[in-house]
């Protein structure tokens, strides 16, 4: 039978579901209309910018020191090596039997020490029949001029004495050297760096007996390339740097005028004073020659990337905000970071993430300090 309270109650109810579905849709939708005009979320990496009527921006911020040139000397590196400022061979003058060996291997030398002593055979004798010879001749000459002056002679003969006193004269000097070639003498201070002969050996004229290097000072050697040769000049300072990590100036004495035909470089030597001979012929040397002053800026070597095509540069923000890529050249490299030109004197560069800010991105510029 039909109720009319229970369904007055049955309407009731349904009105009140309603009433509460609707309330939390209309709650739902004024949340998700409240998150399209709240401001960005604390802590987000990107800035929101506006462009006009279009829709907004949303920048990449960006890590950039702002730099000034400053003046650098600019040096080219070369490879080269330290060579003996002399090495001479030093050779028998007469021929003989070595009687003495008086230095070895590997020892100091100052100029005029005696390395060897070649026995005396017959040149002592010799000498003497040559200094005999002299005192006849010039006997016979004093003879003649007095007969000249006495007109009992023709001046003929005194001519032909003068001659023969000449000779004589000539003579005796030439047996002097070759007693005194009987020991060998050091020609300069430097070291004995090979012995050739030994006690007893027969030596010939002309042979080799012993090599000396001169060592101080030290020469070094290397190859400059055509595009840096005229960027140096005789007399100017250069540093060496060893393996060993001693480093020293040296004086650049000779530039070669005339290329290797096969690597277009040019030789150059330098000279460096080598007190006690500390520095030795043969060592891998790092040769640093100042090439001029340049304005540049000094980077961290992590700033540096590279092009699409290869070339090396570093990221900058233009006056229009965006990250640009920037050829540059390399001018020095040192402990404190890495010299670079090529750039506006001043600029805006990106420190961090430049490899992942994409040439022409507009982003926003978040300073920092210089090395930072």
């Amino acid at each position: 039978m039909f109720n009319f309270e229970n369904t007055v109650k049955f309407v009731r109810q349904m009105k009140r579901s309603y009433v509460v579905a609707l309330s939390i849709i209309a709650l739902a939708g004024l949340w998700v209309l409240s998150g399209q005009f709240s401001g960005p979320t604390p802590g987000m990496t990107q800035a929101v910018a506006t462009n006009g009527d279009q829709e907004p921006l949303h920048l990449s911020q960006a890590r950039v020191a702002h730099l000034v040139a400053a003046p650098i000397t600019s040096t080219v590196m070369i490879q080269g090596e330290t060579r003996p400022n002399r090495s001479v061979e030093i050779k028998a003058e007469v021929r003989g039997p070595v009687a003495e060996t008086t230095i070895e291997r590997g020892a100091p030398l100052v100029k005029g020490d005696p390395l060897f002593t070649i026995a005396d055979i017959g040149l002592t004798e010799q000498l003497e029949k040559a200094e005999a010879a002299l005192a006849l001749r010039q006997a016979e000459f004093e003879a003649a001029q007095s007969l000249v002056k006495k007109e009992f002679n023709t001046r003929i003969r005194l001519t032909e004495t003068r001659s023969n006193l000449a000779s004589a004269k000539a003579d005796f000097r030439m047996r002097q050297i070759d007693v005194d070639n009987l020991i060998v003498r050091a020609p300069f201070d430097g070291v004995l760096n090979e012995r050739l002969v030994e006690e007893g050996d027969f030596v010939e004229a002309g042979r080799v007996l012993a090599k000396i290097v001169e060592l101080d000072p030290i020469k070094v050697v290397g190859q400059i390339s055509e595009a840096n040769v005229l960027d140096i000049q005789v007399g100017m300072t250069a540093e060496i740097g060893l393996v060993d990590g001693r480093r020293f100036p040296a004086r650049l004495t000779f530039i070669s005028s005339t290329s290797d035909p096969q690597t277009r470089t040019f030789e150059i030597e330098l000279e460096a004073a080598n007190p006690g001979r500390m520095v030795v012929g043969g060592l891998t040397a790092t040769i640093s020659l100042p090439t001029g002053e340049k304005r540049g800026h000094l980077v961290s070597p992590s700033v540096l990337t590279l092009s699409d095509d290869g070339n090396i540069g570093v990221k900058i923000v233009d006056k229009e905000s965006r990250a640009r890529f920037a050829p540059i050249t390399i001018l020095d490299e040192g402990p404190k970071g890495t010299w670079i030109g090529g750039l506006p004197e001043e600029i805006d560069l990106i420190t961090v993430g430049q490899d992942f800010i994409a040439d022409g991105e507009l982003v926003e510029r978040v300073f920092v300090e210089a090395g930072s």
